[in-house]
């Protein structure tokens, strides 16, 4: 997820078009690869020619090749699909020295420097790099569907797309009609299932293949407690590229000079966290206060959310005490089977 931010970044900070871009997906693979299928590389031309790069779509030995097909890109300005196949014999693909037995497809489109600045919020851009900055600003899922191979007299084109986003508003940019309706509906799915595919489709004039790819954001984790331990646990999450959110009700401990990693800080008792603190079903929580009085109200509003993982600090025995004591407590509290598997202790 730092990797895909980072070419968000990068491209941001090209708005004024002193660099021509070119942006590398991997959209197939087969056999053994170093990367899968959504693997991103931004290719950076200056003035002078000279070749820079944000991502990776393998180990590093297909880069150096990538950055010069993006140069034929941007002189043909049209999108192509490039296949290196281990697998085969040729000297050429093996003097890459790939070091794999596999075959990947890389899609190579060349984007425009502006991402239409002046666009409300709530707009669907077709832009691939605007879909997935937005993605991650928003911390919610995506679908982009781009088509990468047609044959016969189909009217679409290689990179060409469908976007879709969790508000279920879409853009697309396919002339095709057929085309259209059948990859709408696969798309829809995807949202739903959260499930990346290549699909194929048979038209009436051809046949047309298409990258269905469901962006995720970045996890959000919850630490409860901003003790020296909590620390770490930050700096190491947010290494990971995880949307990292520190809740203390002291003030003084959940601070920037303490959490600089943090993308949030939240000031809060125990009780307020329900109305403070974001949790829905991506949510990913620990239980650090080192407060057992504390620990037993974050972990019962935790189980009444629909936070996926609910981790806690400290020995198994000291958990099951915990939750003995809200059912004995709390009257009107009694967690089900499907709330207590979310529950982890020793986290």
């Amino acid at each position: 997820m730092n990797e895909l931010k980072a070419i968000c970044e990068a491209f941001a900070e090209n708005r004024g078009g002193g660099q021509r871009l070119v942006l590398a997906t991997v959209v197939r693979t087969s056999g053994s690869v170093y990367r899968r299928p959504g693997a991103r590389m931004l290719v950076r031309l200056d003035a002078n020619g000279e070749c820079s790069m944000t991502g990776a779509i393998s180990g590093g030995c297909l880069e150096r090749d990538v950055c010069e097909s993006a140069r034929e890109v941007l002189r043909g300005g049209a999108s192509v699909v490039v296949k290196y196949d281990t697998t085969s014999d040729d000297d050429i693909v093996w003097g890459l020295g790939l070091g794999c037995d596999g075959s990947v497809e890389v899609l190579l489109e060349p984007l425009a420097p502006r991402v239409h600045p002046e666009s409300p919020p709530s707009t669907v851009e077709t832009h691939p790099v605007a879909f997935l900055a937005r993605c991650l600003e928003r911390r919610e899922r995506g679908v982009m569907a781009t088509v990468i191979e047609t044959r016969g007299a189909t009217g679409a084109h290689v990179g060409t797309r469908l976007l879709l986003n969790a508000g279920r508003e879409e853009a697309s940019d396919i002339t095709d009609g057929e085309l259209l309706q059948s990859v709408r509906e696969d798309v829809r799915a995807a949202m739903r299932e959260g499930r990346s595919s290549v699909r194929g489709y048979d038209l009436h004039a051809g046949h047309a293949g298409v990258f269905i790819e469901t962006i995720e954001p970045p996890v959000p984790l919850v630490v409860f407690g901003a003790g020296a331990d909590a620390v770490p646990v930050a700096r190491l999450a947010r290494e990971l590229g995880w949307f990292v959110t520190v809740v203390d009700h002291r003030a003084a401990y959940a601070t920037t000079a303490r959490f600089p990693e943090a993308h949030e800080l939240v000031v809060c008792r125990p009780e307020h966290v329900a109305e403070r603190v974001r949790l829905d079903a991506r949510t990913v929580t620990l239980v650090m206060t080192h407060n057992y009085e504390h620990d037993r109200a974050i972990i019962k509003t935790l189980l009444e959310s629909p936070a996926r993982y609910v981790g806690c600090l400290g020995p198994k025995r000291r958990t099951e005490k915990l939750l003995t004591e809200l059912r004995d407590l709390d009257e009107g509290f009694a967690p089900t089977g499907e709330q207590l598997a979310r529950v982890y202790a020793p986290v």
